[in-house]
């Protein structure tokens, strides 16, 4: 343990109850935890040991008689004032720390954060949205903005010591700035309904310039990890159809055939698909990124009032898109 200013902590390092720390301001909070676990475990250990003692000492015993005790007035005000420096001490500590951590750096990067039954939704600046995985670069700030869409959850990172709730009908934020390359994770520490203990993700910290990659190229398929080997065109299609599933195209889109908001997907493949504008287009690998990236440029007859928002996802996940919509018989 390396030992700080007593007032400024920061530099403090402890190897004990908490995981590895890998955000700038974990050790202060690490430091306020340990100060009050060991202050209360020293104090434990002195007056159970004091209570027996005394128990033993003045236990009853024959001939004894019962006398009127002392005033102990000094005493009681010594040891309920003495132990509120420890509490001023210890709040000036905590306070400035909680300051710090709760102002983000310069320049941070903003993630969007949904909390859901029972899942985690991040979407980055890009407009680029995962579930259940985040990844930041180490030694940037970061601010994730966060709402729910349903019941109160709480965001919760142990390794970067920061926890808040998320409400719904509100935003609340949380800030850090990673310090290590590795690998953290998200709990929800709010019990949220059954599936409360699954609401989790994992959270990867890399290098500045390997997120600057990831941001451009987009998510990997996590049936093909290799993103420089050959994926099959199944493999593509399994990813697709997840991708369509969690970015709600389902609500708008039938795949069996049925009326729905937007044109059925059944059969979409190869169409031919008369537009509003009077014009016609056979739907392809074009028409397909179009209607993804600038879903109002090309508008199917009949389907004016369907108005959809543009999705800004990498050209990997519109080719999965893309090959899941190939299998739409």
């Amino acid at each position: 343990m390396m030992l700080g200013s007593f007032f400024d902590p920061s530099p403090m390092k402890w190897d004990g109850q908490m995981p590895e720390s890998m955000a700038v301001g974990a050790d202060h909070v690490d430091w306020v935890y340990y100060a009050i676990y060991y202050f209360s475990l020293f104090f434990q250990v002195v007056i159970t040991g004091l209570m027996f003692y005394f128990v033993w000492k003045y236990k009853r015993r024959k001939g004894d008689k019962l006398e009127t005790p002392p005033d102990l007035t000094r005493i009681e005000i010594l040891w309920t004032v003495l132990p509120l420096f420890f509490i001023v001490i210890l709040f000036h500590v905590g306070f400035k720390g909680y300051v710090k951590n709760a102002i983000a750096g310069d320049n941070p990067l903003e993630i969007r954060v949904r909390g859901k039954q029972w899942l985690w939704e991040f979407e980055y600046p890009n407009g680029m949205k995962e579930i259940g995985k985040l990844m930041i670069p180490v030694g940037r700030p970061v601010k994730m903005v966060m709402s729910s869409d349903d019941v109160i959850h709480s965001f919760f990172i142990p390794e970067f010591r920061v926890k808040k709730d998320v409400v719904p009908g509100m935003y609340s934020n949380v800030v850090f700035e990673a310090n290590k390359v590795g690998s953290a994770h998200v709990f929800c520490t709010e019990y949220c309904g059954t599936s409360h203990s699954g609401m989790l993700a994992d959270v990867k910290v890399v290098p500045v310039q390997e997120f600057d990659d990831y941001m451009k190229a987009g998510p990997s398929n996590p049936n093909c990890p290799d993103p420089n080997a050959a994926c099959p065109a199944d493999m593509k299609a399994k990813w697709g159809e997840a991708l369509f599933v969690q970015n709600a195209c389902v609500t708008c889109h039938s795949r069996d055939g049925s009326a729905s908001p937007g044109p059925t997907f059944k059969g979409v493949w190869g169409r031919h698909e008369a537009l509003q504008s009077g014009e016609a287009i056979d739907v392809d690998e074009n028409y397909v990124k179009e209607s993804i990236r600038k879903p109002q440029a090309k508008i199917v007859k009949g389907f004016t009032n369907a108005v959809m928002p543009a999705f800004t996802i990498s050209d990997r996940q519109i080719d999965a898109i893309t090959e899941y919509l190939k299998t739409i018989k």
